[in-house]
């Protein structure tokens, strides 16, 4: 926790000590400076205010604790907020940066060099992919947003999946050639109704997931089929994994894990959360599993209904 988190709850606890000291403070005034209970006392009614007065201090208490810790709960969640937010913003300035360094020292290379055509044709593609990861993260943070503010909406249409998906597995082989990356589905028509780019979001963001946590030349399968319970589309790696603990929190928005390798590789925490978000609205659910021997396994099921 930060040094301001620190300091608060040390100002909250300080506050909580005082107000009880306070109530029971007052509560002994109460019960020693009271006149009437020495007048009681003589008529043999004593025992009746006592009660009554320890049953309302007591309600007073209960309704002081249960609040202190409602208080307390929720001045959790805010400073977690906040850090969650500031991690956010680390992160972004660092994938920002990075394909923006890129673009200017291939950039600079062109105008400083003559260059043969072949080179230049390198240099533009390196540009090109660099663009299209500025392009995507911007997307992403702009759907977080929408979603957000409850302000996004999708267009559906019914619409073949297959070549879809197959078409952006083929750009991710590509771009990430030190990765052995593969499309496996034995049906050659799968109709769903979706929101193309927002579906194309889900595929993008899994397949980007797997490879930051996947080891250079390790496999990743994307896999399409048809079940009982509806069209299944997997995702399957061979990199770190997903601790029991983090898979009920890696679709928060923001979350980037609990072990050191989450915390360390790139990443805006905001890919898994866009996922479950888009895959709910097209009637779908997820869950993550455990691949053999090592590795995680998405797998996403869309209702056909």
């Amino acid at each position: 926790m930060s040094k301001q988190g620190n300091t608060a709850f040390l100002i909250f606890y300080l506050l909580v000590a005082y107000i009880l000291a306070q109530f029971f403070w007052w509560t002994y005034l109460i019960m020693s400076l009271n006149q009437e209970l020495y007048i009681l006392r003589e008529d043999g009614d004593i025992d009746t205010k006592f009660l009554m007065i320890l049953g309302e201090g007591s309600i007073f208490l209960i309704l002081l604790i249960v609040g202190a810790l409602q208080i307390r709960k929720t001045f959790k969640k805010e400073i977690s907020l906040a850090q969650q937010q500031n991690n956010f913003l680390l992160s972004i300035t660092h994938e920002l940066k990075s394909p923006l360094a890129s673009i200017k020292l291939q950039i600079e290379t062109l105008i400083k060099h003559d260059l043969e055509t072949k080179q230049q044709n390198e240099i533009f593609s390196k540009v090109l992919l660099d663009a299209n990861r500025l392009n995507d993260l911007v997307d992403n943070v702009l759907l977080a947003s929408q979603i957000n503010d409850e302000s996004f909406v999708l267009d559906k249409q019914n619409q073949n999946i297959v070549p879809i998906i197959s078409e952006l597995v083929g750009k991710f082989s590509k771009s990430a050639s030190n990765f052995n990356i593969e499309f496996s589905s034995k049906e050659t028509e799968l109709i769903l109704p979706i929101d193309s780019m927002a579906f194309s979001s889900i595929v993008i963001n899994l397949i980007e997931n797997a490879l930051k946590y996947s080891d250079q030349n390790s496999n990743i399968l994307v896999a399409l089929g048809l079940k009982s319970e509806g069209i299944v589309l997997v995702v399957k790696d061979e990199g770190s994994g997903i601790s029991d603990e983090d898979k009920s929190k890696v679709f928060d928005k923001f979350y980037r894990g609990n072990d050191e390798l989450r915390r360390k590789t790139k990443g805006t925490g905001l890919g898994l959360y866009i996922v479950k978000y888009l895959v709910s609205k097209h009637n779908g659910s997820i869950l993550i599993k455990d691949n053999s021997p090592k590795g995680s396994i998405f797998e996403v099921t869309f209702n056909k209904n």
